[in-house]
């Protein structure tokens, strides 16, 4: 499974912006000063195949395909929305953080959309998800 801080080594490589995690988020919008800034968090772990169900104690041992999906928030001027999305985007967008491990099928984009608007500033959420078989890999 992909950690929080896997992507957040990701996103400061191949970005610019203040990466944090979401859990250390300031509560409200007008407290942001230094935009953008982006938060990370998980969103959840899911089936590929929600007709079957997961079978095992944790999770599941027999291989059935797991989407594990991380909500990326932005705060950021309303005018800088188009450039932060696109270089967060390009960041992850196929992205495989364990080429060795062939098990990981590469970030997909799921939605986003506007949580907040306020004095030109935004706050907006996307869904970015990353599939892998339960078959071999390491929970820890």
């Amino acid at each position: 499974m992909i950690t929080l801080e896997t992507i957040k080594t990701r996103l400061q490589a191949q970005t610019s912006y203040t990466i944090a995690f979401a859990r250390d988020r300031e509560v409200d919008l007008q407290e942001q000063t230094e935009l953008p800034i982006v938060y990370l968090g998980y969103a959840s772990i899911d089936s590929k195949n929600p007709t079957s169900p997961v079978e095992h104690d944790f999770l599941n041992q027999h291989g059935e395909d797991l989407v594990q999906s991380f909500h990326i928030q932005t705060v950021c001027a309303v005018t800088q929305l188009p450039t932060v999305w696109k270089a967060l985007h390009t960041a992850l967008i196929g992205w495989n953080p364990t080429p060795g491990e062939q098990y990981h099928s590469g970030f997909t984009y799921a939605q986003g959309g506007v949580m907040g608007l306020s004095n030109s500033k935004v706050w907006w959420l996307d869904v970015f998800r990353i599939g892998f078989p339960t078959v071999n890999v390491n929970f820890n």
